[in-house]
């Protein structure tokens, strides 16, 4: 007998509420009292176990709730030094289908990341750009997308709003991966510092919302707080870092702020 994955798409896109609305409530993981100790018990990947990130020997992992607050405000000091709050940009998500699997979904996601760059239409359409993956859990299945803020002329990103959505699912279908039409999302940033928040929160960010997701932050938080379901989501989590332990790249920067020194250059991943 072959078994076969769920995989459900989102039919409909997501509206980007978080960019327009009330801002949710941010738990601070780096902040919750005993989580360092219950991680250094309870990971499965030995770096986590062993940061010291408050005393100058920080693991580097994406997971670490230390390690990421280090990388996100890295990454918030770079925008807000090279990028003018006044310069119009458009933000775009990019997703293929949910599925049960969080390791296909990382898969299916990157390889149509892949064939998408491999054109470098967006870095010929744009005077620069920046990418953070999103990781969510919601109705029993694992969804990511790509989150983009694109920068340019009136010109470049009239071309990206129109074209990007399409170019995407061509991309995604030439790989073999489902991505819903509907599912896309590109249009004008009506608040720089609102995208700037939402692109750059990070996956170890956990909130009160769970609605739209739950991010890996929330999941460890509800596994810190004795959720039997969530510590079986965290291992799907860590299993997933520890089979690509240089593969899983969640940001990435292109055109005019690729070549920017900073220190979110830091190989977190």
């Amino acid at each position: 007998m072959t078994s076969s994955t769920h995989r459900v798409p989102f039919d409909a896109p997501l509206a980007p509420v978080p960019l327009l609305g009330k801002k949710p409530f941010v738990v601070p993981l780096h902040e919750v009292e005993g989580l360092d100790s219950f991680l250094r018990e309870h990971s499965s990947i030995p770096a986590v176990r062993l940061c010291s990130v408050l005393w100058g020997t920080p693991c580097r992992r994406p997971l670490c709730p230390w390690c990421a607050h280090e990388k996100a405000k890295a990454l918030r000091s770079l925008w807000v030094e090279k990028i003018d709050p006044r310069e119009p940009s458009l933000f775009v998500r990019l997703s293929g289908a949910s599925t049960h699997d969080l390791s296909q979904a990382w898969s299916e996601l990157s390889s149509a990341r892949k064939r998408f760059q491999s054109t470098r239409w967006l870095a010929s359409n744009s005077r620069s750009w920046m990418r953070t993956t999103e990781v969510t859990h919601c109705w029993g299945l694992w969804h990511l997308h790509d989150n983009y803020v694109v920068f340019g002329t009136p010109l470049e990103l009239e071309t990206v709003k129109r074209e990007i959505s399409s170019r995407w699912v061509a991309a995604a279908t030439a790989e073999g991966v489902v991505a819903s039409p509907g599912a896309q999302y590109a249009d004008y940033s009506r608040s720089t510092a609102a995208v700037r928040h939402y692109i750059l929160k990070g996956i170890m960010d956990a909130s009160d919302e769970h609605a739209r997701g739950r991010t890996p932050g929330d999941i460890l938080r509800g596994y810190h707080q004795g959720d039997a379901d969530d510590a079986e989501r965290w291992a799907e989590v860590e299993r997933l870092f520890l089979d690509h332990p240089r593969g899983i790249i969640l940001t990435q920067r292109g055109g005019a702020l690729r070549n920017t020194a900073n220190a979110a250059d830091v190989d977190f991943s």
